[in-house]
């Protein structure tokens, strides 16, 4: 029998075939066949004069001809599936053309793609067969990023979350439990680069227990050629019915995939994280690309999820301010942002030595906003700051400003702050204006008081003082941007700070109880585990998790507001986006002589940024009745069992209980938010430890640690909720 010569499959899919409705896909299908076989056989009468071999021939073109329809119906019936479950992507393939490779029937008879330049198919054998090696030579030996744990330094006797987890930590570590592997177990999370045909999609979800499915594919034509090989409707089902979730990033770049990779823990909860499979179905530069930045982001995934003290002090502390009547930052459409001057946001890096004769020099042509202990440096050197910016929800923040300023100083400068800070801090203030801080339990709080009102969420704000304060410059309309002292990086580890910080004579000062002294401030120095990234004027320098994904969040920012511009003379890490300029070539370009009416500036943002709304005062009646009665009465189904009989049924336990709790946000964000994040790393600590057991015996130890301090935690946290629900944050750092 000859072969198929290659053919390749321009369809004409706008006009073809009309948009399938689901229950009419197998009847026209029948059709379709039934028709192709009348014209196969009408070929063969025709030809029989010809010989057996046209007759052969004839049939395999009527075969191809029935191939390519069914093709165009799946295809249809696919996208009429994306235009009600994903418009986006939906609208990204209307009248869609690959641009660099299209499906084909090869000489076998198999679908197959083909490099349009090349002319070169890309697979050398059956697709299918391909795509069935791949997932079986996958799962022997898979490529998985693993989440690690390590304790907490303790700041504060009454907060219970570092307590009881690191208690866990430790009697988990005591088992001494070798990696496990155990491919029968649930896989939380599959991220998936490559879509290729999709014949893999298809063999990997059938045939192994995944619960979730991340896609990503830098190539818009492979999606496309996936479209016409498998029924995307009864794979998003597969995942539905097991109560995960397919998410897709198609074409849509390095920066938008990763964006939507950080909030997975949020989405599914982090424990299906903790053990991450990475299946790289087709390698391409901007797909390697991808991987390499989510392996050197994957550590920061489970950093920001809130855990019940924060959670519980955010709450209080917004509740007060709420109560203080402070104005916060409303969205101003009229507001004028017109001829605003550059602004130069002051952070507490060694940097900052450096920069000191520019900041004074300059500081009467822009607006200077200083961040966090960056303060004790500007007293020190006798420069006030227009406006100071403060994040930590901690008193510690009140403690170090009085150490390391005076009243008289800062009663002269008006606080830039975020709902949740200590209300102890603002008081130190001229007078203090509050954002609202996303994703923070105070922000639902304030969103119901607001309804329509309008509100301004300062977007990536955190993990540091200076992200909070280039957001604040950004959203209050600055368009001209100086970094000082924002080395979000170290090329000297015992430099971490400007030598005129605080933090420097408090090492100074610890000299006859440094071990014990030292171990108190780790947590707010740089205690965590340090890596190298890019230097700004040098190769590398070391950095952090808070660090990096201090820059990350700068970056973001950057690439989301291309109207500003950014000046980095900082000697730490490089940030994409912004200009990398030596101290010596830095200038204030757009005001470069005269000065700047600094009082009037200060007014003007203030009056057309910031607004008081006289709320009704919050009482402990109204907190029980509005806020944490609903919690008590999902105690019950917070609980887990008694006994567990292996990861499977943990995980059913787990997800339960997330879905609880994802439903609860839905109709009451607070008293979700009050627990959801200690019980993601209890559950996360659990399933880690879970995983690792190899046999039953190791499994029941690994579920009762578990359960026995997941229990403890939820036995205080509703005894604080019952007790204290507004108790304000009392953590000392200066014994």
């Amino acid at each position: 029998m000859p072969k198929l010569h290659i053919r390749l499959l321009n369809f004409n899919i706008q006009g073809e075939i009309p948009y399938l409705k689901f229950g009419t896909k197998f009847a026209l299908i029948q059709k379709i066949v039934y028709s192709v076989k009348k014209t196969a056989e009408h070929f063969m009468i025709n030809a029989e004069s010809n010989g057996d071999q046209n007759i052969e021939q004839l049939i395999q073109q009527a075969e191809a001809m029935q191939l390519k329809l069914k093709l165009e119906v799946q295809f249809k019936k696919n996208m009429s599936f994306l235009e009600k479950k994903s418009p986006a992507i939906h609208e990204r393939f209307i009248g869609y053309s690959p641009k660099n490779q299209k499906i084909f029937i090869d000489e076998d008879g198999n679908i197959n793609l083909i490099n349009l330049m090349s002319r070169k198919p890309a697979f050398n054998e059956d697709p299918k067969e391909f795509a069935k090696k791949q997932v079986h030579q996958f799962l022997q030996s898979p490529t998985r990023f693993v989440t690690g744990f390590k304790p907490t330094v303790l700041v504060n006797s009454k907060h219970i979350h570092a307590a009881i987890t690191n208690k866990a930590l430790e009697e988990y570590q005591s088992l001494e439990l070798e990696p496990y592997y155990d491919p029968k177990s649930p896989i939380g999370l599959l991220v998936m680069v490559g879509c290729g045909l999709g014949y893999h999609i298809k063999e990997i979800v059938e045939n192994y227990d995944i619960r979730n499915l991340f896609i990503y594919d830098s190539n818009k034509d492979s999606f496309y050629a996936s479209l016409f090989t498998i029924d995307w409707e009864e794979t998003v089902k597969i995942f539905n019915d097991r109560g995960g979730v397919v998410k897709l990033d198609i074409g849509g770049g390095l920066l938008h995939a990763l964006t939507h990779m950080r909030s997975l823990p949020y989405e599914i909860g982090m424990f299906n994280l903790v053990a991450t499979h990475v299946y790289v179905h087709t390698s391409s530069i901007d797909n390697d690309i991808f991987i390499e930045n989510y392996r050197k982001e994957f550590h920061l995934y489970g950093t920001a999820l809130g855990f019940f003290d924060d959670e519980q002090v955010s709450f209080a502390h917004t509740i007060h301010n709420i109560n203080n009547n402070k104005a916060l930052f409303l969205k101003n459409p009229d507001r004028n942002i017109e001829n605003l001057p550059p602004v130069f946001i002051v952070g507490n890096g060694p940097s900052l030595d450096s920069l000191v004769d520019f900041l004074r020099g300059n500081q009467d042509k822009a607006i200077v906003i200083s961040c966090g202990s960056a303060l004790t440096s500007l007293y020190k050197l006798g420069i006030t700051p227009d406006f100071h910016v403060e994040l930590e929800r901690n008193l510690t923040v009140a403690e170090m400003l009085k150490f390391g300023t005076s009243k008289e100083y800062t009663k002269n400068i008006p606080l830039l702050g975020l709902n949740n800070i200590c209300p102890e801090t603002a008081s130190l203030f001229k007078e203090s204006y509050l954002a609202i801080k996303p994703s923070d339990i105070g922000a639902s709080i304030l969103q119901k008081l607001l309804g329509n009102n309008g509100y301004f969420e300062l977007e990536c704000c955190n993990p540091t003082v200076t992200n909070c304060g280039f957001s604040y410059a950004i959203s209050l309309g600055f368009k001209e941007i100086y970094l000082m002292g924002t080395d979000l990086g170290m090329k000297d580890e015992k430099s971490h700070h400007s030598k005129f910080s605080i933090w420097q004579d408090m090492d100074e000062s610890k000299e006859t109880d440094a071990e014990n002294h030292k171990e108190t401030l780790e947590d707010y120095t740089y205690s965590e585990s340090r890596y190298e990234t890019k230097g700004n004027f040098c190769d590398t320098v070391m950095t952090t998790n808070v660090l990096d994904s201090s820059r990350k969040n700068v970056e973001l920012l950057i690439a989301n507001n291309p109207s500003i511009t950014v000046y980095n003379p900082n000697d730490g890490a490089y940030i994409d986006g912004a200009i990398s300029t030596p101290v010596n070539k830095l200038s204030v370009s757009s005001h470069p002589s005269e000065a700047i009416d600094k009082d009037a500036i200060v007014k003007k943002i203030i009056d057309e940024n910031f607004k008081k709304l006289n709320f009704k005062k919050i009482t402990k009646k109204d907190v029980e009745e509005k806020y944490t009665a609903l919690y008590f009465k999902i105690l019950e189904g917070l609980e887990l069992p008694e006994k567990c009989s292996g990861m499977a049924d943990l995980y059913e336990h787990m997800y339960r209980i997330f879905k609880n709790m994802k439903i609860l946000e839905a109709t009451d964000k607070t008293t979700s938010m009050l627990a959801i994040g200690s019980i993601q790393i209890h559950f996360s600590l659990l399933y880690y430890f879970c995983l690792r057991a190899s046999t039953d015996i190791e499994f029941e130890q690994c579920y009762n640690i578990g359960k026995k301090y997941y229990d403890m935690f939820i036995t205080q946290a509703t005894e604080i909720l019952k007790e204290e629900p507004l108790r304000l944050d009392d953590t000392m750092l200066l014994k």
